[in-house]
C-alpha cells in the first residue's frame, strides 16, 4: 500500500485540483450565460411569434429568428415535454429545410428530427397568449394557405389546357 504523502507529492493531487478548478470555471461560465439569456428574454419587448401571410417567425431577436414558410409546413401537433405543452412543427421535406440552415441550427434540427420526427418543438410558456388559441390560429392559417395553393394550382392547370 502506498503512503498518502507519496501520492500527494506525486503530482496526482495537483492534477485533480486543476481538473476541479477547470470544471468549476466552466460551470460558472455556463451559469452566467444562462442568467444573461434569461434576463435578455425577460426584458425583451419583441413578440415571441409573428404569424403573417408568408409563414411563421418564432422568437425574433433572441439569438436569431426561425422563419418557417407555410409551404414548408406539413402539420402541427401538441407534444408534452417536461410537463409543458409544446407545438411540434412537422416539415414536408425536412432534409431540404435543414440544409438551408446554419451549421449550428442544422445540428440541433437533425438531433430533434432523429428524436421526434419534428424539426422544431416550441414551448409557449413565455408567450403572452393562450396555448390553444395559438395552436388553433396556426392550424387555421396553414389550412388557409393550403386551400389558396390548391386554388392557384387549379387555375394554373385550367389555363394551360
Amino acid at each position: 500500500m502506498k503512503d498518502p504523502a507519496s501520492i500527494a507529492n506525486s503530482g496526482l493531487h495537483h492534477k485533480f485540483i486543476f481538473e476541479v478548478i477547470i470544471i468549476g470555471v466552466l460551470c460558472l461560465m455556463f451559469s452566467v450565460l444562462g442568467c444573461v439569456v434569461f434576463l435578455r428574454q425577460l426584458i425583451n419587448k419583441n413578440p415571441g411569434v409573428i404569424i403573417n401571410d408568408d409563414g411563421i417567425t418564432f422568437y425574433p431577436g433572441t439569438f436569431g429568428s426561425n422563419f418557417i414558410a407555410w409551404g414548408d409546413i406539413l402539420k402541427f401537433r401538441v407534444k408534452e415535454i417536461a410537463q409543458s405543452r409544446c407545438i411540434s412543427i412537422f416539415i414536408i421535406d425536412p432534409f431540404s429545410f435543414i440544409d438551408r440552415k446554419s451549421a449550428w441550427k442544422r445540428k440541433i434540427m437533425s438531433f430533434s428530427y432523429k428524436k421526434n420526427q419534428a424539426l422544431m418543438n416550441y414551448g409557449t410558456d413565455n408567450l403572452k397568449c393562450d396555448f390553444d388559441e395559438l395552436l388553433d390560429l396556426l392550424n387555421m392559417r396553414l389550412t388557409e394557405y393550403k386551400l389558396a395553393e390548391k386554388v392557384t394550382n387549379f387555375k394554373d392547370n385550367s389555363e394551360s389546357v
